[in-house]
């Protein structure tokens, strides 16, 4: 019985780890389009103290991913203090856009991207959250 129990946590834990870890992948590819479109003109970022946003979130993106793929002892709380960076950014650009302020870029759907971003780090908080449950 222990043994089974002890391979259902294993797996369990390994599965929030590679959702983790694949969800931020995607999220920093696509961050990582939206940032080149930014620079090669295509497209539009808020900018903010003279640097574009797209750029700040792919910083803060690569560096969760960075504390989730190595182990620190403390890097569960690198990692919220990451995510909160563009956490507060997609609350706050989802505040002004609901405001009709317009401020944040839009996918080929219409849908804001801050919109996107906002559920896509709730998401990633709440992986985590569970994940870090599952290990201690």
């Amino acid at each position: 019985m222990f043994f089974y129990t002890a391979l259902k946590q294993l797996f369990l834990k390994q599965t929030l780890y590679y959702s983790i870890l694949g969800l931020l992948i995607l999220v920093i590819y696509t961050v990582f389009n939206i940032s080149l479109a930014h620079f090669t003109k295509e497209s539009f970022c808020p900018i903010i103290i003279n640097l574009p946003v797209c750029y700040i979130i792919l910083t803060a993106f690569t560096t969760v991913a960075i504390t989730h793929i190595f182990h620190l002892r403390i890097h569960v709380k690198y990692y919220y203090f990451f995510i909160s960076t563009p956490l507060l950014f997609a609350l706050f650009g989802s505040i002004l856009e609901l405001l009709n302020k317009n401020t944040c870029p839009k996918n080929e759907a219409g849908i804001p991207m801050c919109f996107i971003s906002l559920g896509i780090c709730l998401l990633l908080i709440t992986l985590k959250y569970f994940n870090s449950k599952v290990t201690s």
